[in-house]
């Protein structure tokens, strides 16, 4: 007589099987389980055995492909949705679908955040949720502009103390730092800790930044959650709630849209004109809501509200003579400005 622990283990093994070893196209037959479980574990089972097996990891009757209801979905106690076709069974549904997957799989592997070891280990973990006949679909080989992995290792540490700083409604304290160009660290200030109250992460050009009122300087700041080492959370309640919803205006996004590269600045109303080959570029930036006026044959020009920030004058300016800061008239000073220092470089006066 089979032991109770046997029968333990044959369930999850078989749950296991199923996961690994089956879709609608690759069915798993009873005499192949039972032989599975003899040679990889020792363990022996008869036939009614295996069948109990299946329909309390499934329904609580397994029904042929051809007598399945689509309106049909009650669930088990384990929920999984298990067929049966000739005499076989497979799994029909799984938690994540493999489009999900790649999905995942592609975002993992294209974010900067995520060191290379801790991508590699969440990748595997995505592909052990499809078979093993679908796996070969996740070697995905994308190519990635600028994939530049963080050299913090602390990374995914910050971004957990920032976050329960926010939700305990706590200050943070940190030191940040950036690289020299010997790719050694060198904290800013002399390592003046950093005493700011977080309100927001956000996700900006692959980088993690933390929004949040700095003490000191009484203002809203971002710093790149990479960049800080040493994080903890204070005791002390948060301030600048005020400030910061007065920034933001109740959506983060939109207010996300307006700054460059998160260089924060003050929020301007400007007009631009672009050459109509840059439509899709625009859209892109500001958002498929943008109102965007013909100026004439070739151009047409839009009003927006933008963080005044040298990022972006750049930004503007690297569409060279296709693009034009029309109004106000201080900015489009200020953009000549910017652009006669940049010429001072190649000396031109």
């Amino acid at each position: 007589m089979p032991r109770k622990t046997d029968d333990k283990l044959r369930f999850l093994y078989i749950k296991d099987y199923l996961y690994e070893l089956t879709d609608e196209n690759h069915l798993l037959f009873t005499a192949d389980i039972r032989k599975k479980l003899k040679d990889e574990h020792e363990i022996t089972a008869d036939r009614r055995s295996i069948y109990s097996d299946i329909e309390i990891l499934g329904r609580n009757e397994i029904s042929d492909d051809e007598e399945e209801n689509e309106e049909d979905d009650c669930r088990a106690t384990y929920g999984l949705n298990i067929r049966k076709k000739k005499k076989g069974y497979y799994l029909a549904s799984r938690d994540f679908s493999l489009q999900e997957i790649k999905l995942l799989v592609d975002m993992v592997e294209s974010s900067s955040n995520i060191p290379n070891e801790m991508a590699k280990s969440l990748v595997e973990k995505l592909r052990s949720q499809v078979s093993i006949y679908d796996r070969k679909y996740l070697q995905r080989h994308v190519g990635i502009r600028n994939q530049v992995k963080t050299l913090n290792d602390q990374f995914q540490g910050n971004a957990d103390k920032i976050f329960e700083a926010i939700n305990g409604d706590k200050n943070v304290r940190f030191q940040y730092f950036t690289y020299r160009t010997d790719r050694r660290k060198s904290l800013k200030r002399g390592g003046k800790i950093y005493e700011i109250s977080p309100f927001a992460l956000a996700w900006v050009d692959q980088n993690y930044y933390m929004i949040g009122y700095m003490l000191e300087m009484k203002e809203i700041r971002s710093y790149r959650v990479d960049r800080m080492t040493k994080v903890v959370v204070g005791s002390e309640s948060r301030t600048g709630k005020q400030e910061y919803e007065k920034l933001i205006n109740g959506n983060l996004p939109d207010y996300i849209n307006k700054v460059f590269h998160m260089y924060m600045g003050e929020i301007k109303t400007v007009t631009m004109k672009f050459d109509n080959s840059l439509v899709d570029t625009v859209i892109d930036r500001f958002g498929e809501d943008i109102m965007l006026h013909p100026a004439d044959g070739s151009h047409f020009t839009c009003t927006l509200d933008v963080a005044i920030s040298p990022q972006f004058y750049g930004w503007l300016a690297g569409f060279g003579s296709m693009a034009e800061l029309v109004a106000p008239q201080d900015e489009r000073e200020n953009m000549a400005n910017h652009l006669r220092m940049a010429l001072n470089l190649y000396g031109r006066k």
